[in-house]
């Protein structure tokens, strides 16, 4: 069996302690070592401060979720050999508060993911020739998300707003609509949608906007300022909902339906919209809300015909 001596490049913080900081560390590991078994090979040799959380070892209990590498992964189930780089750099869970080193608090994660109505339990998909226990009329299993909080740590949204639920609870919401068993999911819909009221407040409440640009006048770059007005009561805009590549369709009509009411609010109509995937990076999640002020000119040329891969209407 292949050993060779690995670098760690671990993160390290401790309450009341020095700043954050990152300390290396060389273990032997072969070709079966995951990153949660060197882990604790380091605090058992080299350092017995390291504090890290795992329970089953076997992608089950979700309970050693980190980033590793720079991405969230379990580390129970990330086998060292294949990273495939000279150092792996491990560190905590982004988007809730760092306990120590690698434990982050999952409270905030269970308040959210809780208030959805969960857990739940559904039948079990099996195999058609799989025998059952004695006693037993059906399999049963836990839904598949095992609460790791990996999807929370890589969501980009988590990170800028703390009124985002998140998207193991808006999936866990989703599924209590999907199979609501008796329930009346309107309630939880109200609850899913009551906090994005947050999406309106820069584009109602900000200043206006000023910049600089050049022009040619007579063959000379004239330096002219522009300035944009913030929106008001009684303003027409073009809605644009676009998806940066990962964020699905249905996710964008629930995001419009959501700044239509707001904009009806504030007494803006929106004349035009457009949504879809049409500014997009790879798969990138998330998305971006765009609103034009749209007058007879500007709706003039929004509406002629135009036919290209991309948009096609009016012809």
């Amino acid at each position: 069996m292949v050993e060779r001596d690995i670098e760690f490049k671990v993160f390290r913080y401790k309450q009341g302690g020095a700043a954050p900081a990152y300390q290396t560390f060389r273990t032997r590991c072969d070709e079966n070592t995951t990153v949660l078994v060197a882990l604790q090979d380091i605090r058992r040799d080299l350092d017995g401060t390291l504090i890290m959380r795992h329970s089953c070892h076997h992608a089950s209990c979700g309970t050693c979720g980190m980033r590793i590498n720079g991405r969230e992964e379990l580390a129970c189930v990330v086998k060292v050999f294949d990273l495939n780089t000279p150092t792996v750099v491990v560190e905590p869970m982004r988007n809730m508060p760092v306990i120590s080193d690698l434990v982050v608090d999952m409270g905030p994660f269970y308040d959210r993911f809780n208030s959805a109505g969960m857990p739940l339990m559904r039948e079990s998909e099996y195999l058609d020739e799989a025998d059952l226990a004695e006693g037993l009329e059906a399999y049963m299993r836990c839904e598949n998300c095992i609460e790791c909080n990996l999807c929370v740590s890589a969501c980009p949204i988590m990170g800028t707003d703390p009124t985002y639920l998140g998207p193991a609870a808006l999936a866990a919401a989703w599924r209590v609509v999907e199979e609501p068993r008796g329930l009346d999911a309107k309630p939880l819909l109200d609850w899913v949608d009551s906090p994005v009221s947050y999406t309106h407040l820069d584009v109602y409440k900000r200043q206006a906007y000023s910049r600089t640009v050049r022009e040619l006048v007579d063959g000379q770059w004239v330096d002219k300022e522009l300035v944009d007005e913030p929106f008001k009561r009684g303003d027409r805009v073009i809605a644009f909902v676009n998806s940066m590549g990962g964020t699905p369709v249905s996710e964008l009509y629930a995001v419009y339906r959501k700044l239509a009411e707001v904009c009806a609010a504030e007494g803006i109509e929106i004349v035009r919209n457009l949504i879809g995937p049409y500014i997009t990076s790879l798969e990138m999640a998330g998305m971006s809300i765009t609103l034009l002020k749209a007058d007879d000119e500007i709706l003039k040329f929004w509406d002629a015909p135009v036919k290209t891969p991309g948009l096609r209407w009016g012809v």
